[in-house]
């Protein structure tokens, strides 16, 4: 089966935070090779779907540094090569399959107290810096979001893109 040329490098999963980030933080996170080995991972299954056998996937591919975290996307490569088995040829674009899969993987998560996270903490810190929220009534609110919700807002994503956003919401204006 040819993967089709849009599900080559799935920029949902691979580059999400990207856009959103204001500033690159320090490169190194505890987390980093977890996360290059996940995505190596990915990049191996993408490139199993290729019919033509080049390396051009693998390259682009590896070419990514993830958002995701490594504990997200090693699940993320299960259920996507799952459902490209399944469908074939008549597999629709990876954007449906990303958010099929992420909902598979997130879908009766509890993360439990997210408050902790580098961008719950900078989004509670912008609340009351732009909004005069009080922390723990921004920490409160997070509580009270379902557990699918506080995983994507928080450890859906690795360190660094973690850090990302917490460096966007601490340097943009109010």
């Amino acid at each position: 089966m040819a993967v089709k040329s849009s599900m080559l490098v799935p920029l949902l999963l691979l580059g999400l935070v990207g856009p959103l980030a204001c500033r690159r933080p320090e490169p190194k996170f505890p987390d980093d090779v977890g996360v290059a080995e996940a995505r190596a991972k990915w990049c191996a299954m993408i490139n199993k779907h290729r019919s033509d056998g080049t390396a051009t996937v693998l390259a682009e591919c590896e070419a990514f540094y993830p958002a995701a975290s490594a504990p997200f996307l090693n699940k993320m490569v299960g259920c996507y090569d799952k459902l490209l088995n399944e469908y074939g040829d008549d597999a629709p674009d990876s954007v449906t399959l990303i958010d099929n899969c992420t909902q598979q993987v997130l879908g009766g998560a509890d993360p439990g107290d997210v408050s902790d996270t580098p961008a719950v903490k900078a989004r509670c810190e912008r609340m009351l810096r732009c909004q005069q929220v009080p922390i723990a009534a921004c920490n409160k609110s997070f509580a009270e979001v379902d557990g699918m919700s506080r995983a994507v807002l928080s450890n859906m994503y690795n360190l660094k893109a973690q850090a990302e956003v917490a460096a966007c919401l601490n340097d943009t204006a109010c």
